[in-house]
């Protein structure tokens, strides 16, 4: 009788293991295609980011880089790396219903398993993207020094996780709060400039860090800067925080998905 419902459980995780290996091949060649056009695209798009804002600090602040001793584009890519697994992974996922709606008439497919497919692959493309400047770096300069791989592996993750979680959010509330897809991106444009990606807790006028340090993105961002550089201070890094903001925004986009899955099914359906 124990071995009944493990088995149940066993095939069942299984079977979406299998959807869910399914769905990333999927999105490899609908959005690659068998060209080497989209993986260079993601190379460059955080480099053209980088590059974009390191001209604007070199024009307003005279070469200054917010950090001590830390060159102005390097600064700006240990930003703008972090955010975009953030960001690219709430915007696959907070459009994976509209994106996929013919595949949800099957009853094998749910749009958590989409979700978690996009995420799956957002994850792993950023990752990819990491390495790339890490190998790039060492190639260039001939020396690779980084305070703690692991932490600033760990870091990123959570801001997939985070954009996992929001994603699926957004993408669920849409069902009662028509336009909400349109609002997102012009919220997480905001985000985008309050969030650590061009400076660091401590460059915050401590009458104002009480209102920033809240952000669980500013916290995942200053967790891999840090991580990544030798010399950030780590007093203002809050990891409490990130304990129950990641897990919480993923748990909460997951149960707003289980509720509201079978609007998705209908409109698929209808």
């Amino acid at each position: 009788m124990a071995g009944f419902p493990l088995g149940i459980t066993t095939r069942t995780m299984a079977i979406q293991a299998d959807v869910i290996a399914a769905l990333v091949l999927r999105e490899i060649k609908t959005r690659f295609g068998h060209t080497g056009i989209g993986w260079i695209w993601l190379l460059f798009e955080p480099l053209a980011q980088g590059l974009v804002y390191v001209a604007l600090y070199e024009f307003i602040r005279s070469r200054a880089s917010p950090l001590r001793g830390v060159d102005v584009a390097e600064f700006m890519l240990s930003g703008i790396i972090p955010w975009l697994f953030y960001m690219r992974t709430c915007s696959q996922v907070e459009n994976a219903v509209d994106s996929n709606r013919a595949l949800l008439v099957y009853p094998q497919v749910t749009p958590l398993d989409i979700a978690l497919a996009r995420t799956i692959l957002e994850a792993l493309i950023m990752y990819i993207v990491v390495f790339f400047f890490l190998a790039t770096q060492w190639f260039l300069t001939g020396n690779l020094e980084i305070g703690n791989l692991l932490n600033l592996l760990t870091a990123c993750a959570c801001l997939s996780v985070m954009g996992f979680g929001v994603g699926l959010t957004l993408m669920s509330l849409d069902h009662f709060i028509p336009g909400l897809l349109l609002v997102a991106p012009y919220i997480n444009r905001l985000l985008y400039f309050t969030s650590g990606v061009f400076f660091t807790l401590e460059t915050v006028p401590a009458n104002y860090r009480s209102y920033v340090d809240w952000n669980p993105l500013l916290q995942s961002i200053e967790w891999a800067r840090q991580s990544y550089f030798s010399n950030v201070p780590g007093d203002l890094l809050n990891l409490n925080l990130l304990a129950y903001a990641v897990p919480g925004l993923a748990a909460l986009g997951i149960l707003l998905e289980r509720a509201t899955r079978h609007l998705s099914k209908r409109v698929s359906t209808s």
